[in-house]
């Protein structure tokens, strides 16, 4: 593996975030009831489940949020206003349940809107959430000993959310609830403001994305959306990306597509939410969520997560670093194949490290490199210690702007304000059988046959509820008309001209060191399902001199 941009340095950025002593400091871990029983939670089940948490070991493991999700509530408010829970689904209250849960070492997390109406299966507008009842329901909630709240947004119009949300949390923090998370599947105010901005002064977590279904897809599709998230350091303690509840347990993975399901949301330290059957959870499950290595990497006090490295066409290379000097890293399979990969430690600014391989439990010691056999969608999640840090050559990169390059087959400058000429290479491209649209960098010299080309792009393309696809965008590069390779490009941000991506790597071959050489960007064949079939928009690329 050729070397990467990663540095210490590149993690600086996670140290501006405000720092947090209490609710918020860490990753939430728990339970919630969704992706077990959707929205129809009952008093049985749901002090079985709390039993059973306790029971297996979960606790003691370090979940200990107990949520109940959508479908607690009665279509009536009580006398004093306030949400009240429906007496046939739960005959005793909430309050003997969020004692019991915290009998057994666990907290109390509740369920609402902040709407008018709460989001239900049926989505009619019968079921009162908390807008414009946000002190009487905040008031309730910490009657019943809650300390954590997910407050949804179904029937709320876009240009009131960022008021919406500040008025339930200013609520919340009135009643000495401090934990929040915005359930507002990753949208942007105002049309292109970042929820990783707008959220961090009222809330400790926010979704960034839409919410995840069963299936391998959708864990890939969050994946591409939090990417960006992590690469600007906009997540850590205090104000966390969540990347919804966890899949693991229930149908539509195999073992290895959960395990790597879990790997990545613990390395991303998302909130950690079993939500599944636990009462009946089998020991192949459990042992999934029972990985005491990834929890601990979740819940490390310095709170980075990790981030993407490097995007092969079969896979991908995450890193971050832990307190005490570790490093997390975390290799996935995109190919839907397996394969070996190899990890020249180099890549990651480390000359040599003992290495606790957190899935199969072993460690080794002194390595300078990794072979990682994978299934299908397998990952490789590693513990990096004892480590001796490599400093790389210094080397120069020649940057050229996307807007120079030869346009063709329908590719169009479009407006670029983040770039230094104003324009990027647009509508490169677009799902025909050739690749459609390209861009053409010419007369590009260099000093090397294989390397990596840095690439600066934007790709807003991001699928919300109700919507399939990757939440990234397929290009062609190819280098003199050959040795071409197809890169998925993830998600960049939310402003067709502002949210560029930098130095975004992808390995290349076939150049000559002692002619000028050609890089041309299209797009893949025919598209990637799902999608526009559009590749990125190119602000520009850098080769190595």
């Amino acid at each position: 593996m050729a070397r990467s941009w990663l540095s210490t340095l590149a993690f600086l950025p996670l140290l501006a975030l405000a720092e947090s002593n209490g609710f918020g400091a860490k990753p939430v871990m728990g339970y919630n009831s969704y992706n077990d029983i959707v929205c129809s939670p009952n008093q049985t089940y749901m002090h079985d489940t709390i039993t059973a948490m306790k029971q297996k070991g979960f606790v003691d493991l370090g979940y200990t949020m107990f949520q109940i999700d959508c479908g607690w509530f009665s279509k009536e408010r009580a006398a004093n206003g306030s949400m009240t829970y429906d007496k046939q689904t739960f005959p005793d209250g909430i309050s003997p349940l969020s004692k019991y849960a915290i009998s057994q070492g666990m907290q109390w997390g509740m369920y609402t809107g902040a709407t008018p109406y709460q989001c239900m299966p049926d989505y009619v507008e019968d079921w009162p959430a908390s807008q414009y009842h946000e002190k009487a329901d905040a008031l309730q909630f910490a009657g019943w000993n809650t300390v954590y709240v997910k407050a949804d947004n179904c029937f709320g119009p876009d240009d009131t959310l960022v008021q919406r949300y500040t008025n339930l949390s200013n609520a919340l923090r009135d009643v000495g609830i401090n934990g929040m998370m915005v359930c507002e599947w990753a949208l942007p105010a105002n049309g292109d403001v970042d929820p990783a901005v707008w959220t961090k002064p009222i809330a400790t977590s926010w979704r960034v994305a839409a919410d995840i279904a069963r299936g391998w897809d959708s864990v890939f599709r969050i994946t591409n959306e939090a990417i960006h998230v992590m690469l600007q350091g906009n997540s850590g303690p205090g104000h966390y990306g969540d990347m919804d509840l966890l899949e693991v347990g229930n149908p539509g993975m195999t073992q290895s597509q959960q395990a790597t399901h879990f790997a990545i949301w613990a390395m991303f330290k998302s909130a950690l939410m079993i939500s599944t059957n636990v009462v009946d959870m089998p020991s192949e499950t459990q042992s999934i969520l029972s990985n005491t290595g990834l929890i601990a990497i979740n819940q490390d006090d310095l709170g980075a997560p990790v981030r993407l490295i490097q995007r092969y066409p079969d896979y991908d290379v995450y890193a971050g670093p832990l307190s005490g000097g570790d490093m997390a890293v975390l290799i996935v399979d995109q190919s839907g194949k397996g394969g070996n990969y190899y990890l020249e430690f180099n890549s990651l600014n480390v000359s040599r490290a003992d290495v606790h391989d957190l899935i199969a439990n072993r460690e080794w010691h002194y390595f300078s490199n990794w072979y990682a056999k994978l299934q299908p969608y397998g990952s490789s999640a590693l513990r990096l210690t004892n480590i001796q840090a490599y400093t790389p050559p210094a080397v120069r990169y020649n940057y050229v702007e996307g807007s120079s390059g030869v346009l063709d087959n329908g590719a169009r400058l479009v407006d670029c304000s983040a770039c230094s000429s104003g324009k990027a290479a647009g509508y490169v491209g677009g799902k025909q059988s050739d690749g459609g649209g390209s861009v053409t960098f010419t007369g590009i010299k260099t000093s090397k046959a294989t390397l990596n080309i840095k690439i600066n792009y934007i790709n807003c393309e991001i699928i919300y509820p109700n919507e399939s696809g990757p939440n990234a965008r397929g290009a062609r590069i190819s280098v003199n008309g050959a040795n071409s390779v197809n890169i998925l490009f993830p998600v960049s941000g939310y402003s067709w001209t502002a949210s560029v991506l930098p130095d975004f790597l992808v390995e290349l071959t076939g150049f000559s060191t002692s002619e000028p050489n050609n890089i041309t960007i299209t797009g893949i064949p025919n598209g990637v399902p799902n999608t526009s079939g559009y590749a990125p928009n190119i602000a520009g690329i850098s080769i190595l001199a």
